[in-house]
């Protein structure tokens, strides 16, 4: 089926004549949202990463005085959180990954629906 009769179909199905502008608007404010949450995860990315260095600095103070329980308790309490901390962030750079594949994914239906690439 060539890229217009696709295009008829759809605007048959739908009602509408200006299908092809509605798709590529959809498309684009779909990808802008993308970008949004890419910059958003990013963002929170580096803030955790700097947590997490931060914790460990301060986990590394307490780790000289070992005679104290407390410091002790504090170094393992510490350095649990950093363990957890740092498997939230390899979930959300797999996050990030997804939305920047998600964005792709979206540009490339974009461009076969403009005939530039097939189907």
């Amino acid at each position: 089926m060539g890229r217009l009769e696709l295009f008829d179909e759809l605007a048959k199905a739908c009602g509408s004549t200006a299908l092809e502008r509605q798709l590529d608007l959809y498309l684009e404010r779909s990808i802008g949202k993308d970008k949004a949450l890419e910059s958003d995860i990013r963002k929170v990315c580096l803030n955790l990463a700097d947590s997490i260095k931060e914790t460990e600095a301060f986990a590394k103070e307490c780790d000289v005085m070992k005679g104290r329980v407390e410091a002790v308790q504090t170094t393992k309490f510490l350095r649990d959180r950093v363990h957890k901390d740092s498997l939230r962030l390899m979930a959300l750079m797999i996050s990030l990954k997804e939305t920047e594949l998600s964005q792709r994914e979206k540009d490339l239906f974009g461009e076969k629906l403009k005939g530039w690439l097939p189907f």
